[in-house]
């Protein structure tokens, strides 16, 4: 359905929701400003974070005559100013707070390294998460600022809003929207504001940071074309490789982390000058073993293309394929004695061998199940034997009828046990539900709202999903907390599943 809102907020350039700019580079005042006393009390309202460069920049024009008092140079660090960030200065300190270094003297934290977290980006590829192109930028209100723009068709254009005419109808108080008009095809080997310097390359990377609050993007700009082809370049062959982009370790550490390296670069000077020189430019850095990733890859192809056959000597060093002792551990209790649920729904010691369940987000309620049912799974394998799977389906559906959860039992058991649960898992699916009502009572059609959530959103509920929301919200109990539980982890969704179930798996206990 499409909406005002949906409609304006689609035809936007940018299309993303922005909590604060990161800048790789600084200002600072020439050497006409630092020789104006006046100047100089402008210069230090900013380093207290109270006016902007572009504010202080106006005021000193106004004050003291003096143009263009600041010049840009290159810093080892980066830098997180309060009027770039939503949340002001709160912002800009707890950055500081969470990543700042002190090095080489320097007694205050500067921004040298920090980690990010890149939203899911299967919808619009790599360049969702670092868009780039041509544009003028700065010159005035007079100046026309070109850009480029890809067409439906792929072919590059120069678009540029255009003037604001003053209309006839003074007192109009609303204004129709000015749209891009094409130029022509960018061709940068005939444009004259190319040529001379006027339109340049930008990029823009997007993401989150670990520990900053807000629903919204961060951004760093760069204009080093070389910069933001590493960085591209580094993005896409991890995407190939893991086919998306894996922002967590296992152990719970980010993927991703922004630094900058020394590197040769053209750069400009205070007069404006062109030099080239070494540079500290941006670099995406990797913790993680892309040898380690093709060796599992082809691994598993082995695995997949001969299922029967074992290998005489395994390919991989024993320490990758060596299970976790206490993935061992979970494995060994469920293949011997019977199983034992705590109120957090954590299985404790052992659940019975032919209780089984595909993957890890539910074992603990096999596990009750079999509890419940005498720990057998005969139910389910004598309704498929006898034909009567139908009838045992009809039996849940009219349960959960009369619970008024019937859409909610159907949908968790196609997700759980698949589309044809009716006719092939439908004594399975009983146990299950009776289990999940046995322990949940009232609370029971909220728990199958998050199953469906976690399964829908592939997040494993007891290795990743519980974790979580015992150090987040003391455990599920017996589901009080429910719809507390659902609400946030709606928000962590609508960042994308990747990033919600990145984000439980670094911080669960």
């Amino acid at each position: 359905m499409t909406s005002f809102l949906s409609d304006m907020v689609a035809r936007q350039s940018a299309g993303f929701s922005i909590s604060g700019k990161i800048r790789a580079g600084i200002k600072v005042p020439t050497k006409r400003t630092l020789d104006n006393p006046s100047a100089m009390e402008i210069v230090a309202r900013v380093k207290k974070g109270e006016i902007s460069f572009q504010n202080a920049q106006a005021e000193i024009l106004k004050k003291t005559g003096l143009k263009n008092p600041f010049y840009p140079r290159n810093s080892r660090c980066f830098f997180a100013h309060p009027w770039d960030m939503e949340s002001g200065k709160i912002a800009s300190d707890q950055l500081l707070k969470l990543y700042g270094q002190v090095r080489d003297g320097d007694p205050e934290p500067r921004l040298y390294r920090f980690p990010v977290v890149f939203a899911d980006i299967h919808r619009g590829g790599i360049d969702a998460a670092l868009g780039s192109g041509l544009a003028v930028r700065g010159g005035g209100a007079q100046t026309i600022h070109y850009q480029s723009r890809y067409g439906d068709d792929g072919v590059r254009r120069c678009v540029y809003l255009p003037p604001v005419v003053p209309s006839k109808d003074a007192s109009r108080k609303q204004f129709s929207r000015r749209e891009f008009v094409v130029r022509g095809v960018c061709d940068t080997d005939l444009c004259p504001q190319f040529a001379s310097g006027e339109c340049r390359f930008a990029g823009t990377l997007r993401f989150y940071i670990p520990g900053m609050p807000g629903a919204g993007l961060y951004c760093l700009e760069t204009g080093s074309t070389q910069a933001a082809s590493e960085i591209y370049l580094r993005l896409s062959s991890l995407l190939d490789e893991c086919g998306y982009l894996p922002n967590f370790i296992p152990d719970g550490r980010p993927v991703f982390w922004l630094t900058k390296a020394l590197k040769n670069r053209v750069y400009y000077d205070e007069e404006g000058n062109q030099k080239k020189g070494e540079q500290w430019v941006p670099v995406l850095e990797t913790e993680i073993d892309l040898t380690k990733v093709k060796m599992l890859r082809e691994h598993k192809r082995m695995l997949l293309a001969a299922p029967s056959a074992q290998p005489a000597v395994s390919g991989l060093p024993a320490a990758w394929v060596m299970p976790d002792p206490q993935e061992a551990g979970a494995g060994h209790c469920a293949a011997e004695s019977a199983c034992q649920v705590d109120n957090d729904g954590v299985v404790l010691e052992g659940a019975p061998e032919q209780v089984t369940a595909s993957d890890a987000s539910d074992a603990w309620l096999v596990a009750t199940a079999a509890a419940d049912a005498g720990a057998t799974t005969g139910a389910a394998t004598e309704a498929s034997a006898t034909g009567a799977s139908h009838g045992v389906a009809v039996d849940l559906l009219a349960k959960a009828r009369d619970m008024g959860i019937e859409h909610k039992v159907t949908e968790w058991a196609a997700l759980r046990y698949g589309a044809q649960w009716d006719k092939e898992l439908a004594g399975t699916a009983l146990e299950g539900f009776r289990a999940i009502h046995s322990r949940f009572g009232q609370h029971t059609g909220s728990f199958l709202d998050l199953q469906i959530r976690l399964l829908a959103n592939d997040i494993p509920f007891q290795k990743v999903a519980l974790p979580y929301f015992k150090a987040k919200f003391g455990g599920i109990g017996l589901g009080a907390n429910l719809a507390a539980i659902i609400a946030h982890l709606d928000e962590l969704l609508d960042q994308g599943p990747s990033v919600a179930r990145s984000f439980m798996q670094a911080n669960g206990v």
